[in-house]
């Protein structure tokens, strides 16, 4: 019985991916979107305000990574 069940929990995540797979391959646009999801756009590499935004964003979470280690770097200890 138990094999029983852990065949299904297993086999079933698989089974559910495929259904979704599928379903989403014959929705309309489909192939619109995996054609864009696939190829880069290299034009975007030349785009500064990307580039800020990423480094501002990098900066953000050093400041967060820094402010939760001073907050709560007794309770570790």
């Amino acid at each position: 019985m138990v094999f029983e069940v852990v065949y299904f929990t297993v086999l079933g995540h698989f089974v559910l991916l495929f259904i979704f797979l599928v379903r989403g391959s014959i929705l309309p646009g489909a192939v619109d979107g995996i054609k864009y999801y696939v190829t880069p756009d290299l034009g975007k590499l030349k785009d500064t305000k990307t580039k800020q935004k990423n480094e501002y964003n990098h900066g953000e979470k050093m400041a967060d990574e820094y402010i939760w280690k001073k907050c709560f770097e007794d309770e570790y200890v």
